[in-house]
């Protein structure tokens, strides 16, 4: 597959090799097995994965660590403002083992914002700590949405073809503002905020 993906970008290798989601039904020493060898033969210079448990992540990694395998080396997961489940485990896993985290879902599509509506209905929009914020720093919720991962070290990618618009995702907010948000949610936690 990788081979195939590779040859119809006219390339020769990818930066990152994203396993989609954990394989329940296939031994974790063949994944990895599989994966190491796209590293060896040059096709991917390294992996990561999306969809799994903090656990797993540690588990893989382990075994790669003593197989001298790959490790995965970022984790693609459900984060955003509003669903915050994975700092209970994730993030700090991903600190710890200087993992890097690429949420799928930054702007929480469905709850943020509804996919292709011009108009946001989101839980987001209805959040009075994060339309403030957002406006103390005359910048739309989705934005904010965006800056607050960045700011809390994770790997964003959203999509917009506006320059202006990039770099109003990037710029940061006060820690005393990126702190009241992290209060907003349903998941409360303490992290290092850099």
């Amino acid at each position: 597959m990788l081979n195939k993906s590779l040859q119809n970008l006219g390339m020769d290798y990818v930066d990152l090799y994203i396993y989609h989601m954990w394989d329940w039904n296939t031994p974790v020493y063949d994944i990895l097995d599989g994966l190491n060898r796209m590293v060896k033969a040059g096709k991917a210079r390294f992996i990561g994965i999306s969809n799994c448990y903090a656990w797993q992540l540690a588990k893989a990694n382990a075994l790669a660590e003593g197989e001298g395998f790959a490790q995965f080396v970022s984790v693609q997961g459900h984060y955003n403002l509003i669903f915050r489940k994975e700092e209970r485990e994730m993030a700090m896993l991903c600190a710890e083992d200087n993992i890097a985290m690429t949420p799928y879902s930054a702007l929480a599509k469905g709850i943020v914002m509804e996919a292709y509506s011009p108009v946001a209905h989101g839980e987001a929009m209805k959040n009075p700590a994060i339309a403030e914020t957002a406006k103390k720093y005359g910048v739309s919720v989705p934005q904010l949405c965006i800056r607050y991962d960045i700011q809390l070290g994770m790997i964003v990618l959203p999509k917009t073809a506006n320059p202006a618009h990039m770099l109003t995702n990037i710029e940061n907010m006060t820690q005393s503002d990126l702190q009241n948000l992290l209060g907003s949610g349903d998941v409360t936690v303490t992290l290092s905020i850099k």
